[in-house]
């Protein structure tokens, strides 16, 4: 396997600096697009956008209602472990 060192890469040479921000080309300006499309497209077709929002909520809170659950009680779990960690009592 090959060192970043050793391939002559320095992580975010090729980032952009703007108004003291350092931007990745790619994945900003990708995301940033597809972002503007779906406000966009969700402005000009509002109608279809509330349709298919409707169904979209309920459809995802039913299926992943148990990663929600659990991903919480995992939370809670690891909130707990690490104030008796620290040796405090509240959770």
């Amino acid at each position: 396997m090959i060192m970043p060192s050793e391939a002559g890469y320095k992580v975010g040479q090729d980032n952009l600096r703007i108004f003291g921000l350092d931007i990745h080309n790619p994945v900003f300006f990708v995301s940033g697009g597809i972002i503007v499309l779906f406000v966009f497209f969700s402005a000009i077709f509002q109608r279809p956008a509330t349709t298919f929002f409707g169904w979209l909520r309920p459809a995802l809170t039913g299926t992943f209602d148990w990663f929600l659950a659990m991903r919480v009680a995992n939370w809670k779990g690891l909130a707990e472990e690490r104030h008796s960690i620290a040796g405090t009592t509240d959770a």
